[in-house]
């Protein structure tokens, strides 16, 4: 069933989603941070992919559309590697903000970095260093 935790990333997660909306991307770049540390930490890969397609749309909305791209072909990837589906709503403002989120990644470059190599660098990103 679903915990504590998972009930706290879906709240990350929309609350990243609505700060994005307003234009606080700061803000939803933490809100996904907090959200990527805690799922990664219980191994919850949807909740991992979920993090790191909000820090892509919030890094596509300041114009940081290269590695947002990229965030989000790793994203995909994994999805379709564990087989797990993007919500719709989730695909709606994922496609708004970068673009195809359901394409698969053709640059040899996102398909071939790892989903926690990803995790890994965001987390330990001076940009996005835990305050």
């Amino acid at each position: 069933g679903i915990g504590y935790v998972e009930g706290v990333l879906g709240a990350r997660h929309i609350r990243g989603i609505a700060l994005l909306a307003r234009g606080d991307f700061t803000a939803s770049v933490t809100e996904h941070l907090t959200a990527l540390r805690a799922a990664s930490a219980i191994g919850h890969q949807a909740a991992v992919c979920e993090a790191i397609e909000g820090i892509a749309a919030a890094l596509c909305a300041q114009g940081q559309t290269e590695r947002a791209h990229r965030l989000v072909g790793v994203a995909t990837n994994a999805r379709q590697q564990l087989d797990l589906p993007r919500r719709r709503d989730d695909e709606y403002w994922l496609t708004h903000c970068v673009g195809d989120a359901s394409a698969s990644p053709d640059d040899g470059g996102a398909a071939a970095e790892d989903l926690d190599d990803a995790v890994a660098q965001l987390l330990m990103s001076d940009a996005f260093a835990a305050r």
